[in-house]
């Protein structure tokens, strides 16, 4: 987050679409250098399957942090944070519509509680961008759909061949969205930033152009990086759990750009942020009660 809010605002390197297809450009390179190698072997998935789970995948990727990087460019790091900390409830809503949840009163509190701490957090922004929240809330909407779309695509059958469990690792995954999430950037980036970025002194003075590659190679690394250690998580636990996690990192992101970038947290916005996290902690704290009550369930139901 600092260095896109840094390019793309103090920089002036104002074009999300590019900088995503640029990085998601190099992640799928190192995937191909890394199955070439022989670290993975190539992914198999039906025409099915990809039309259905790793399509979509890759398409909310793009839509996702294309916007997210798109609406950085008008709101300030903390106020975005706050924002984008609605992630888990989209994600629960959307795993209750693909059926990979129940619904519960505690989900439902969850939700809400999200509603309310994102709504107290806006009205706590003295700088308010209107299109910049809706294009940080369509993101947040975007990114519960691709999470949950993620997580179908990684608990694929254990019991297939080998070949065809390489597309449910986290470097398979990366293999087979992020060549989607390329094509998807393609059209926004030639419709509102190709024509400007070739105008401008980025595309015709060297220092800028070497200062670009720099910016988006640091990128790639960063989210090449970030996308494992995410899909891993995913794999490991679920989607949900994902976005749970994302709070503590939220929280550092907060105290970051207080310190970096000045940022200023009012009374009504550190309320919101507080009643967000706390509704998605609930749930969490609730769900991990119910998983260590679960094997001491089915012992007493055996005896």
């Amino acid at each position: 987050v600092y260095v896109n809010k840094f390019m793309l605002t103090d920089g002036d390197f104002r074009y999300p679409f590019i900088t995503v297809l640029c990085t998601n450009l190099f992640l799928w390179l190192w995937a191909l250098v890394l199955t070439a190698a022989g670290v993975l072997k190539l992914p198999y998935c039906s025409r099915d399957i990809f039309l259905r789970q790793a399509l979509p995948a890759g398409i909310c990727m793009g839509l996702d942090i294309g916007l997210a990087n798109w609406s950085l460019q008008y709101l300030n790091v903390t106020f975005f944070t706050i924002v984008r900390g609605a992630i888990p409830s989209f994600v629960l809503v959307f795993g209750l519509v693909c059926g990979l949840d129940d619904v519960d009163p505690v989900k439902i509190f969850s939700i809400l509680a999200v509603c309310v701490g994102i709504s107290l957090a806006s009205m706590g922004e003295v700088q308010f961008h209107v299109p910049g929240v809706i294009m940080c809330v369509m993101s947040c909407v975007i990114s519960g759909a691709r999470w949950v779309l993620v997580q179908i695509v990684m608990s694929r059958d254990e019991r297939l061949l080998e070949v065809q469990r390489a597309a449910t690792t986290p470097l398979g995954a990366i293999l087979l969205i992020t060549p989607i999430t390329v094509m998807t950037c393609v059209p926004f980036a030639i419709a509102f930033e190709v024509r400007s970025f070739l105008e401008s002194p980025w595309a015709h003075e060297p220092a800028r152009r070497k200062m670009a590659f720099e910016y988006i190679l640091v990128a790639a690394i960063i989210a090449f990086f970030l996308q494992l250690s995410k899909y891993h998580l995913v794999k490991a636990t679920s989607s949900p759990s994902m976005s749970l996690m994302g709070i503590f990192k939220q929280l550092l992101t907060i105290g970051g750009a207080v310190m970096i970038f000045g940022d200023r947290i009012s009374i009504i916005k550190a309320a919101g942020f507080v009643i967000c996290s706390g509704g998605l902690l609930s749930y969490a704290f609730v769900k991990q009660t119910r998983r260590d009550r679960a094997p001491a369930r089915r012992a007493s139901m055996d005896s």
